[in-house]
C-alpha cells in the first residue's frame, strides 16, 4: 500500500509458469498511515502484469466503507481494488483499507515479455 502504512501481517506467494503467474496474498493492515485505501502494490517488475486482469477477494475484513462486492483489478506492478456499495450499480474505487483491515486475494496473469 506504500506511504507509512504498517502491517500486522504481509506475505505473499507465486508461482511462474510460463507466461502466467499465480498469485495468492495475505495482507493484515495495522495502521493505514498515508499508505493507499485502494491500491496493492509491489508485484515484482519482472513479473508485471501484461494486460489487466481480475484478482479473487477470498475474504475482507473490517473493510474502511461497507461494501457489497469487491475484486481486484492487475495492471503493470499495481492490484487496483474496486467495489460495489449498497447504494450504487456500478463499481468503484472505494476506500477499503484502513487500521486493522485484513483482506486475503489471488489471482492468475499473464506477464509481459
Amino acid at each position: 500500500m506504500g506511504g507509512t502504512a504498517t502491517y500486522l501481517a504481509q506475505s505473499g506467494d507465486y508461482t511462474r509458469i510460463g507466461n502466467r503467474v499465480f498469485v495468492d496474498l495475505i495482507l493484515s493492515v495495522q495502521l493505514i498511515g498515508t499508505g493507499s485505501t485502494t491500491v496493492i502494490s509491489g508485484l515484482p517488475a519482472e513479473l508485471a502484469v501484461n494486460n489487466t486482469c481480475t484478482f479473487n477477494v477470498g475474504q475482507i475484513a473490517l473493510s474502511a466503507t461497507a461494501v457489497v462486492s469487491i475484486s481486484g483489478v492487475g495492471f503493470g506492478t499495481q492490484i487496483f481494488l474496486y467495489s460495489k456499495i449498497a447504494a450504487t450499480a456500478t463499481d468503484d474505487f472505494h476506500a477499503i483499507f484502513g487500521n486493522g483491515t485484513g483482506i486475503i486475494l489471488s489471482g492468475v496473469y499473464r506477464i509481459r515479455r
